[in-house]
């Protein structure tokens, strides 16, 4: 027999043997095969080619371990390929991430920089608004190891929403800020309008993103 990788980075196999199978068996070989056709549909268009490669070979072992009668391999087989598909969209999600909020968060200190040495124009509100988007950062940042997180979703859908949550972050900083300036919260330290103060309410309205469902 043989098991193969197509040009359609499809897994096949081809068995010449003449009845190696008895009924049982020849049972057990189809649910086995069943369970390895399925698992082999599993998203993967967000991984590369060589992830996608490895995770064919390591299915293609449970293919070869059902023709040679290991069908109590085979489900081991099949988990700890998808557990290896898993980490790579997950990783996937994090490549996506960083490639577009750690720009976006430079460029915002970099402006900010630039509004209070040269143009202070709101600092109040720029810091606050940059501490909420540092804030919902690293929310994002912390909530990686969530099995939620699964990295099926398109490319264009992880830009978006990373920009999104960003942009509610400072939102949510500029409400609380607001909140604050009006007495509705943090009352009793109103009269202290400090640059710290600013940035602290802007931290934690930002890193509170993670409240607004995914």
């Amino acid at each position: 027999f043989i098991v193969y990788i197509d040009k359609e980075d499809d897994i096949n196999w081809n068995d010449t043997r003449k009845k190696y199978f008895d009924d049982e068996e020849k049972a057990r070989f189809n649910l086995c095969l069943a369970k390895l056709n399925l698992a082999s549909l599993e998203p993967c268009t967000n991984i590369s080619h060589d992830d996608l490669m490895a995770f064919r070979m390591k299915l293609a072992v449970g293919f070869a371990l059902a023709l040679v009668k290991g069908f109590d391999d085979v489900q081991k087989v099949i988990d700890e390929s998808l557990v290896f598909l898993k980490a790579r969209n997950r990783e996937f999600s994090r490549s996506i991430f960083v490639s577009w909020s750690l720009p976006i968060v430079l460029a915002c200190i970099v402006l900010w920089i630039i509004n209070i040495e040269f143009v202070n124009w709101h600092s109040d509100v720029t810091t606050c608004c940059l501490l909420g988007i540092i804030g919902s950062y690293v929310s994002i940042w912390q909530r990686f190891g969530n099995d939620l997180m699964t990295g099926l979703s398109s490319s264009a859908l992880h830009k978006w929403e990373t920009v999104s949550r960003l942009a509610i972050g400072g939102i949510f900083a500029i409400v609380a800020l607001f909140a604050f300036k009006c007495g509705l919260v943090l009352s009793n330290i109103a009269n202290v309008s400090t640059f710290y103060v600013y940035g602290m309410i802007g931290f934690v309205a930002g890193f509170s993103e993670r409240f607004v469902p995914m």
